[in-house]
Formats: C-alpha cells, sequence, structure tokens
C-alpha cells in the first residue's frame, strides 16, 4: 500500500507594503494620493515611505512623560472576567451585584485609550508573572498585563532593594565625593518609559519551567504558614508599639544576611571537602547573597580580611536604612500589621508577601497604584501615613469613583497638541481600546 503524498506547505508571502500603515498623505516625491502611510516608530521619532515609488522621510517627535500606574493581580483577574467571553454567566451576575462588571471595564477602557495615547503606561512585574502562572487564566492574564506594560518591566523587587541599598552605602563608607542621589525610575524598569511606541507587540509565551507551578504554589504555603504564626505573635505583644515594630522590621535584614552567608560559606565547604555536589543555587548566588558581596566590595573594598563583614552588619543595623525606600517602605507595612493584630483583627486568608514586595519597591516610582482593599487600608493607617513620603496616589475597589476621576484627569490635562500628534502618527480609530482583546482566544 503506497504512502500518500505529503501536502505541499504554501509559502508565506510578505509583501514591504503590507508595513506601510494609515494614516495616508499625498506622497512629495510622485504625489500620488493615500500612499505616503507611516512605516515604522522609533523614540523620538517616526518613518513614512509611499506605497508607489518608495520615497521615504523621518519626522521628529517631541518629549513626552507619561504617568506610570501599577495594577494589582486583583484588578487583573477582574479585568479577564469582565472581558472574557468564556467568564460563566454565574461569575458575571456576581461581578453585576458587587458593582464590579461596570467599573472594570470601564476602568479598562481609560487605560487603554491613556495608554495607546502616550499619557499613561502600567508597567508589569515578575510579581505578575509569578501570580499568573498558577491560574488557569495564565496566558490571558499575561496577554493583558503585557498589552498595557508596552514592553516596560519593573525589576524584581530584590533587584531594587538591593540596588537602593547599595547606593546608600555608597554614601555611608565616608567617601567625599559621593552624596545621596535616589536611584532614578529609568534604571529599575527593563524597557523605555517615556518613548514613543511600534504599533505592534512582540511577545514569546513559554510554557513554565517544569515543576515551577508546584513550587510556586508550595513556597506559598509556607510563607503562609510562617506569617500566621508571626500573626499570633503579634497579637499577644501588647506592650510594644508602633515603632518598636519598626525597628525590629528594619533590623531584619541584617539577621536575614547573616543566615544566608553562613549557609553559603557552610555549601561551599561541604563542595570543597567532597561532601555536597554543586548545585545551581551554588553556581548562581540569589539576590541576597549578591547584595552580601557587593556591600563588602563597597565598604572595605578589595581587602579580603574577613572581618569586614562586620562593617556590612554595622551599616545594615544602623539609621542609614531608614533612607533606602524599600527597607522604610517594608518596615512600615510589616510594624502596621503587627498593629492590626495586636488590635485583635482576625489574620488575613493569604500571606501578604508580594503584596509587600511590590509596594515596597514600585510605589516610590509610581504616580498611582490600583491595590487590594487590604494593602490600599494598611497604606491608609495613621501610623504609616504619617511616615511616608510619596505623593503616589493609592486606590482600590472601595474608591471606584476616584480611580475613573484620576484617569479622567490625565487626558484632561494633556495638551491638544500632544493629542493631535497622537492621531498624525497613528490615526483617528488608533486611541479606541481593544476591548475585543480575549474574543479570538474564545472562537
Amino acid at each position: 500500500m503506497s504512502e500518500s503524498p505529503t501536502p505541499a506547505i504554501a509559502p508565506v508571502r510578505i509583501d514591504p507594503r503590507d508595513f506601510i500603515r494609515s494614516p495616508y498623505w499625498p506622497c512629495p516625491q510622485c504625489k500620488a494620493p493615500n500612499s505616503f502611510g507611516r512605516l515604522m516608530v522609533c523614540d523620538r521619532h517616526y518613518v513614512r515611505r509611499c506605497r508607489q515609488c518608495w520615497y521615504t522621510e523621518r519626522f521628529a517627535l517631541p518629549p513626552i512623560n507619561v504617568a506610570v500606574l501599577y495594577l494589582d493581580q486583583n484588578f487583573l483577574s477582574n479585568v479577564v472576567r469582565t472581558l472574557d467571553p468564556a467568564t460563566s454567566d454565574s461569575q458575571r451576575r456576581r461581578m453585576i451585584q458587587e458593582n464590579a462588571l461596570d467599573f472594570y471595564r470601564a476602568a479598562f477602557e481609560k487605560i487603554h485609550r491613556l495608554a495607546k495615547l502616550h499619557l499613561l503606561v502600567c508597567p508589569d512585574s515578575p510579581i505578575h508573572y509569578d501570580e499568573s502562572v498558577v491560574s488557569a487564566d495564565f496566558k490571558k492574564l499575561k496577554r493583558l498585563y503585557e498589552m498595557l506594560s508596552h514592553g516596560v518591566t519593573f525589576w524584581y523587587p530584590d533587584e531594587i532593594r538591593n540596588a537602593q541599598i547599595r547606593n546608600r552605602a555608597r554614601l555611608y563608607s565616608g567617601s567625599p565625593e559621593e552624596e545621596l542621589v535616589q536611584v532614578p525610575r529609568d534604571h529599575i524598569v527593563h524597557g523605555k518609559l517615556n518613548v514613543w511606541r511600534d504599533w505592534f507587540q512582540i511577545t514569546l509565551n513559554l510554557s513554565p519551567f517544569p515543576g515551577l507551578i508546584h513550587e510556586l504554589r508550595e513556597v506559598r504555603r509556607k510563607k503562609y504558614a510562617n506569617f500566621a504564626r508571626v500573626w499570633r505573635m503579634w497579637n499577644g505583644d501588647a506592650n510594644r508599639k508602633f515603632d518598636d515594630w519598626y525597628f525590629e522590621e528594619r533590623r531584619g535584614l541584617s539577621k536575614v544576611l547573616k543566615e544566608k552567608l553562613r549557609g553559603a560559606i557552610r555549601r561551599h565547604v561541604e563542595i570543597r571537602f567532597g561532601h555536597r555536589q554543586p548545585s545551581m543555587e551554588d553556581m548562581l548566588p540569589d539576590h541576597a547573597e549578591m547584595l552580601i558581596w557587593d556591600l563588602k566590595k563597597t565598604l572595605c573594598g578589595d581587602d579580603p580580611d574577613p572581618a569586614g563583614f562586620c562593617r556590612v552588619w554595622e551599616f545594615l543595623e544602623s539609621d542609614a536604612l531608614d533612607d533606602v525606600p524599600f527597607v522604610r517602605v517594608a518596615s512600615l507595612l510589616f510594624a502596621g500589621m503587627a498593629e492590626q493584630a495586636r488590635g485583635g483583627k482576625k489574620c488575613p486568608g493569604r500571606h501578604p508577601f508580594n503584596d509587600v514586595d511590590a509596594v515596597a519597591a514600585y510605589l516610590p516610582y509610581c504616580d498611582a497604584m490600583f491595590l487590594d482593599n487590604e494593602m490600599a487600608g494598611l497604606l491608609r493607617q495613621r501610623s504609616i501615613q504619617q511616615r511616608l513620603n510619596y505623593s503616589t496616589r493609592i486606590f482600590s475597589a472601595r474608591s471606584k469613583g476616584d480611580f475613573l476621576t484620576y484617569l479622567n484627569s490625565i487626558e484632561v490635562d494633556a495638551s491638544p497638541a500632544h493629542i493631535e500628534k497622537v492621531r498624525e502618527v497613528y490615526g483617528s480609530d488608533w486611541e479606541k481600546p481593544y476591548i475585543e482583546v480575549f474574543y479570538e482566544a474564545a472562537e
């Protein structure tokens, strides 16, 4: 029996004209009408090309200064439920009863419109990935947060913490030429914030590493068990005050790093004498271990004397860390939770570490954040609010109206010249929000 021939695959043909898009002008060279279209947008300029004679011309674009908005995982999940045609009727009814369905649709439409008008960007983060990958809606969540981020991704929170601590250590080292300069916003993101963007994005949909989802769930379970134990301890601290908890949390970093160094030395000794096989952890130290060695070099130079670590611990336990935004904000948040526990509040149903990391790392660099009600309420706690020096606007599901008003104000405050320039480059239909984002997946 002869085998049937393999059907030929039709070649894919790409016409270069496919990349020349509206809005079209008459060509300055050949005078052909409706042929001189947008070819590409490149940060500070854009390029037009004629579909007939290939005449090409570059046009400068004005500087922009976008607002930075951080959207937490709960917001993204609700937007997916709102826009996804696969959402069940029971879920939609529940969202309608909670006055959530119309809000999340309106909020998405405003945010995506502002993003396409180059007035707003919503950077994604590694926290978004870690919280999305364990969800059944992972691909949809990823598509949503990447669409709103336009290729801008915050660093890992630990990377931001390390950069801020190293920056402060340089001043602490006593070098006369050093002065305290905060780590700028452009330095803690992958991608560019204040640039004009092309009309398309390219992203990769890689499957999670084997075992990653199980590992993340197991880490989450262990973290919550430890957090519940600490909550019970806070609940019994009747004689302690907010500042006591704050200073304890601030000094906690020194304890964590000391234990990290002990563990690293122990592993390397075991490897040296053949009692341990090297692992990936041994070859690629984590952010905490890298911070230890960076601080040793910053504070002690190239001196190999192990006694130099005393200088590192002295720095980490000093008041200098009050000037490190991540350490200060995280310590305030945990002190605020300790105050809540002492007041008799029930332990939250999940551990707050991802939320604390996101707020501590990203709040100083955001114009606004949309958080869950628990975290937003914690930031409004008087003992915390009095000690924060940031103008970042905080919103949650309890301030829906204020959030929509804030989004409206961004476009109201934009100059007419900027809006006209966007329409010149992308066309008048460009700013329409893409509410059909999940319809292709449903077909």
